[in-house]
């Protein structure tokens, strides 16, 4: 089964529009004129999706169901203006991408759930990852998983600049998920609590202070870090006034938080205050994920990118509802570091206002006098601009 692409007129109607299947494409005049035999990604929203139907047609698709949508497609590769080149190449992109997840994996569309992460994490999932801890604190350890993940980092108490849009900036996808897939995650079966004294113990920067006790205490945890895997209950009592608008703990967050990785806690370090409540730990190892043809292929390849995209998301995220799992807050946490490296250069260094970041991605607030400066700023901090910017930097000449 091939993928195709679908641009609506208007995606909350999905009546015209233009489709592709990557050969030339076509105008219809509704869903009805789309061939049974392959699988149509459309621009059309998640909800509107559901309001209009469309998920009882198995072969036609959200908006998002390869992740990477059809539109930040277009303006990454600067073809948002084109609709008729928009449909041909996303859908060459997207069928490119499942090629690479069926060559190694043995992924097909046939039953393409409600998005391909879904049944790239049916394929791929670690044994270790599909069953839950059988300890006699699981409930807790699963409160842990679950308070340790999270998908994207938002701003906090800060206004959006007037006249402003929003513009993303991207790692690059291919080199950046070979690198995460590489990083060390759990992979124990049996599990350790970590037991702290009675009081809290305090660690951290308030304003570029650093709490007395806190050098000691994070050799201690870094030591336990380089063969566990370690989960500890926190409480933030202070966030820098520098990091507060674009790094607030837990801001962005869909369920309240009161957990870390150690990856992250190596993060809030760097401006918070925190009180440590005890945590848990496990065997740290490798996921041993990537066949060796991943590994040898070309990791510059867009297509491949969006695949890789989707195969360490589909790894990081919950199976099921609530079925958080330790790799998934290590994968994110990761994630989110390095995200967190690029915003806080771009923010602190170059003034650029933050709205988001996470999943290989941060979303800015930029006026059109800044974009040029906001180009460079990205490629001297190692993400991509979308490609469509160098239009209002044009304008900005």
């Amino acid at each position: 089964m091939k993928i195709g692409t679908v641009v609506f007129d208007d995606p909350f109607l999905a009546r015209e529009g233009w489709a592709s299947d990557g050969s030339d494409p076509k105008r219809i005049n509704g869903h009805g004129e789309l061939g049974s035999d392959t699988l149509w990604v459309t621009n059309v929203p998640f909800p509107k999706w559901r309001d209009l139907t469309l998920n009882n047609t198995s072969n036609i698709m959200h908006s998002q169901y390869m992740r990477s949508t059809i539109e930040h497609i277009a303006k990454e590769l600067d073809i948002i203006d084109d609709v008729q080149k928009t449909v041909v190449e996303t859908a060459k992109i997207y069928n490119k991408a499942i090629e690479y997840g069926y060559d190694n994996y043995g992924i097909g569309i046939a039953t393409p759930g409600y998005r391909y992460t879904s049944i790239v994490a049916d394929k791929v999932f670690p044994s270790h990852m599909r069953s839950t801890p059988n300890v006699a604190y699981r409930h807790r350890l699963l409160d842990a998983f679950k308070q340790s993940t999270q998908e994207n980092q938002a701003m906090s108490n800060k206004k959006i600049p007037a006249g402003s849009s929003v513009y993303s900036f991207n790692m690059p996808r291919g080199s950046y998920g070979k690198w995460l897939l590489d990083q060390p995650v759990p992979i124990g079966k049996s599990w350790t609590e970590i037991k702290m004294s009675d009081s809290a113990t305090t660690i951290g920067i308030r304003e570029h202070e650093m709490v007395k006790g806190t050098k000691s205490v994070l050799e201690k945890l870094l030591t336990m870090g380089q063969k566990n895997a370690v989960f500890l209950k926190v409480r933030i009592t202070y966030t820098s006034k520098s990091h507060k608008d674009f790094a607030t703990y837990a801001s962005g967050s869909n369920h309240n938080r009161g957990w870390v990785t150690l990856p992250e806690l190596i993060t809030l370090l760097k401006y918070c205050v925190i009180e440590l409540h005890g945590g848990f730990m496990t065997e740290l190892g490798p996921l041993n994920i990537l066949t060796d043809s991943m590994r040898l292929e070309e990791e510059h390849s867009y297509s491949k990118g969006i695949f890789m995209e989707n195969l360490w998301i589909a790894l990081a995220s919950p199976r099921h509802k609530d079925s958080y799992t330790g790799v998934g807050s290590y994968l994110r946490a990761y994630d989110r570091a390095m995200c967190f490296k690029v915003a806080e250069k771009l923010t602190l260094d170059h003034g650029i206002t933050i709205g988001s970041y996470g999943a290989g991605r941060i979303q800015t607030y930029l006026r059109e006098g800044e974009l040029s400066y906001a180009i460079e700023a990205g490629i001297e901090n190692c993400v991509l601009p979308q490609l469509f910017m160098k239009k209002g930097v044009d304008d900005e000449s």
